[in-house]
């Protein structure tokens, strides 16, 4: 054997150790940040139903759910890989997305229940509106609390 300087077992004591194993807790964040956003997608397809809508606003919910679809599918890439900036942003995004549901239930009811004929319609809008606001706020708990807090500043020690 060639003269090392390195002996065997500093070797292996010094050798690259991966990420640490992504905690259930985060991967079920994951999934639920998936069907926050299908939820979303299909309350906001659903409230065209409830108000008259004209062209611009079809344009503007069109663009407005691709946009959604983006921003979140890049955001939960970021969380996948454990990135803080990324979780950071769900966090800001998320309680942003609960005062949205909340304003959009007053919306709902405002103007759903007083209209005949679509009071079904307005209770249904009203029901994923909710679960968009409970799945977003338990996911923003599972990413914010141990141990998926203490998976993420291991992933940021890393760098």
């Amino acid at each position: 054997m060639p003269d090392s300087p390195v002996t065997p077992r500093q070797a292996t004591e010094e050798a690259p150790v991966g990420p640490p194993p992504r905690p259930p807790q985060v991967a079920l964040a994951i999934k639920l940040l998936w069907a926050g956003l299908v939820f979303e997608l299909a309350a906001s397809a659903a409230s065209l139903y409830i108000a008259p809508a004209r062209d611009a606003d079809i344009v503007g919910a069109v663009f407005g759910g691709a946009v959604n679809y983006l921003a979140t599918t890049w955001l939960i890439r970021g969380v996948t890989r454990g990135r803080d900036w990324a979780r950071l942003l769900v966090g800001i995004f998320g309680i942003a997305c609960i005062w949205n549901a909340i304003l959009g239930l007053a919306k709902v009811f405002g103007f759903g229940l007083s209209q005949p004929g679509v009071a079904w319609l307005a209770i249904g809008c009203a029901a994923l509106i909710l679960g968009v606001a409970i799945v977003t706020a338990y996911t923003v708990y599972l990413l914010f609390a141990q141990p998926g807090d203490a998976w993420f500043n291991a992933m940021t020690d890393r760098k």
